[in-house]
């Protein structure tokens, strides 16, 4: 039976401001293993409430589409015969 080394936290309270004005967690996790790494990452999200799935969904959202965005909407009209 192997020992499991002591999961290590290094956190950093002071972070930017994000838009909800909240401060961020800056933290480094050591896991010893995939498994509990996304076991951690499970219980984080089973967490949140459903607004705060959406607002970070939300957010996702508009980092990963921000250059499209920014680009103003064509109207493309289609005529059925």
């Amino acid at each position: 039976m192997s020992k499991k080394k002591p999961q290590k936290n290094i956190s950093k309270t002071a972070g930017p401001s994000i838009p909800d004005n909240t401060t961020m967690d800056k933290s480094i996790r050591v896991f010893t293993s995939y498994e509990e790494m996304e076991e951690k990452n499970a219980r984080e999200l089973a967490s949140l409430s459903p607004e705060e799935h959406l607002r970070h969904a939300t957010d996702l959202i508009k980092r990963i589409f921000s250059e499209e965005l920014k680009e103003e909407f064509s109207v493309c009209q289609v005529f059925i015969k």
